[in-house]
């Protein structure tokens, strides 16, 4: 799975997951983490935010999920601008071939851009299709 797979959630809602796992001593099941992170969805509801979610995690290999069950893989950072830094990290360290790389591709085009138009309001007259050309 890729980051790019599971768009569904910003950075603070991965990082509020890494910070659940640890108060719960590293593990908790996909059911705990529904309940916890998306309380108002009954049993039968659909739980692809919580999949994607977990998948965006999984994918930075902050998280691993066997059998439903889901762990830490190593120390969450401390705070939102360590966590950050440490996802910059392990994007840094990708082969140029993983899938999450392009993430990085995209993050040097943006900078490139902008100091190009020397700003960011070369954006505002764009439209979304636009944006992903």
């Amino acid at each position: 799975m890729s980051v790019l797979s599971s768009t569904n959630h910003t950075p603070q809602r991965v990082y509020s997951l890494l910070r659940l796992l640890q108060a719960q001593e590293g593990r908790l099941s996909v059911a705990s983490i529904r309940a916890w992170m998306k309380p108002e969805a009954g049993e039968g509801d659909a739980d692809s935010n919580i999949v994607q979610l977990i998948g965006a995690a999984s994918s930075l290999q902050l998280i691993e999920n066997k059998d439903n069950q889901c762990r830490l893989t190593s120390a969450t950072p401390a705070s939102i601008a360590d966590f950050a830094d440490d996802v910059h990290d392990r994007l840094v360290k990708l082969d140029f071939d993983a899938v999450d790389s392009i993430l990085l591709e995209a993050f040097a085009a943006m900078i490139v851009l902008c100091e190009r138009h020397q700003g960011t309001t070369w954006l505002d007259d764009m439209t979304a299709n636009d944006r992903a050309e």
